[in-house]
């Protein structure tokens, strides 16, 4: 079936946002809030510096961004009386804004739990911004053996909710002290890197324990 363009007029968010490279420049003028070159938005977005004068370019063409200055030392920011400007500022909140939820919102179900666990923390690619596709968001817990598994089920059913506004697919998995000590060193890493919700899980080894510091000193 022969494919017919559409309207640019009606739909401008075709060309505005048609390219992960379009999406990444919008992204960095957003989030800097400061006119910026072409290495300046390479190095930030990860591109090629070729491909990245040829999105500004397109961008400017669609009126979201503007240039400033000579071709040489030529800047760009976005472009604030564009009508779909704070729609795009907007949406670039709401993305950098969710890793807080999460952790927020864990943080809240945590305090309704009957008895805090001894530690609650994130793990995995999706915690440490690694993921490269859509998987789960990882919430580890450090409890006694007793009551690690109502605990479990309770965080997780407090998740539910949460889980199905923001279109995640929350995991909680439990621990006792033991199984820290006795995970792979490759896990044991990963734990370390984590993001703390609720105290630091106690790692067997020490190094370990001191690089989860380092990210608590990070986060506060």
């Amino acid at each position: 079936m022969r494919q017919r363009p559409q309207s640019a007029l009606r739909m401008p968010l075709n060309r505005i946002l048609g390219t992960q490279t379009k999406v990444r420049i919008l992204r960095a003028l957003t989030r800097r809030g400061h006119a910026m070159g072409a290495v300046e938005l390479a190095q930030n977005t990860r591109r090629q510096i070729s491909g990245m004068r040829r999105a500004c370019a397109a961008l400017v063409s669609t009126g979201i961004v503007e240039a400033l200055g000579a071709p040489r030392s030529r800047l760009y920011r976005l472009r604030d009386s564009h009508p779909l400007a704070p729609a795009v500022r907007s949406l670039f909140r709401v993305e950098s804004n969710r890793p807080q939820r999460i952790a927020a919102a864990v943080r809240t179900a945590v305090r309704c739990l009957e008895r805090a666990p001894a530690a609650v923390w994130l793990q995995g690619r999706s915690a440490t911004g690694g993921d490269r596709e859509k998987g789960p968001v990882i919430v580890g817990v450090l409890a006694g053996a007793r009551e690690l598994d109502r605990l479990v089920r309770h965080l997780r059913k407090d998740l539910e909710d949460f889980e199905t506004a923001e279109d995640l697919t929350i995991v909680v998995r439990g621990f006792t002290r033991t199984d820290l000590e006795t995970l792979p060193p490759a896990e044991q890493q990963e734990i370390a890197g984590s993001s703390p919700v609720l105290g630091l899980p106690r790692l067997a080894h020490s190094h370990l324990t001191r690089q989860a510091r380092g990210r608590v000193r990070h986060m506060t």
